[in-house]
């Protein structure tokens, strides 16, 4: 057991002094760049601004129960950072926001369950000779299967469209196979 503890404390001096060799080096390679450019290789009042704006982002999102219904507020804020890093400041917030969600991170899982919920409320729903429970599911899959490959914005006509081709997918009787 004693030759254990002092092979653990060789092993952490090895470590430490690892550690003073890697800080070594990266202080001597921001000094080099520093001095051949006259600046460190990133910002950080643009990561600052880029990180503030990422997270008013996620507020905006997640404070807002319709966004949030329909958007993956945190696969939004990663592609928002991705892309605002990768064109700039130039571009609107919004117009990356919207930008991201006409094409990704959209919530399929919240909304299938929200279609669910609402088809088994029987709100305008005939359940075409098919048990609620089953007509439901296969409605919300198939929402789910919509909604997931819709590209471009989803105002409430597309989304009525969609609920409509769903509904109609789940009346014929190849829907249940």
């Amino acid at each position: 057991m004693f030759e254990l503890y002092k092979y653990s404390e060789e092993v952490m001096r090895f470590f430490v002094v690892l550690s003073f060799f890697c800080l070594f080096f990266v202080t001597l390679a921001f000094q080099t760049y520093a001095q051949s450019d006259g600046a460190y290789p990133f910002d950080t009042e643009v990561i600052e601004e880029q990180m503030t704006e990422a997270e008013s982002v996620f507020h905006w999102c997640d404070d807002d129960n319709e966004a949030r219904r329909v958007i993956d507020c945190k696969c939004l804020v990663e592609k928002f950072i991705d892309l605002r890093i990768e064109r700039g400041s130039v571009p609107p917030k919004m117009h990356l926001v919207k930008e991201i969600t006409h094409k990704e991170c959209r919530n399929i899982a919240g909304t299938a369950n929200m279609e669910y919920v609402k088809c088994m409320k029987g709100t305008a729903v005939k359940y075409y000779n098919h048990r609620p429970k089953d007509y439901c599911e296969c409605y919300a899959r198939k929402w789910a299967e919509l909604f997931g490959n819709w590209e471009g914005k989803l105002d409430e006509s597309k989304k009525y469209s969609l609920r409509d081709r769903a509904m109609s997918y789940c009346q014929r009787p190849e829907a249940y196979k």
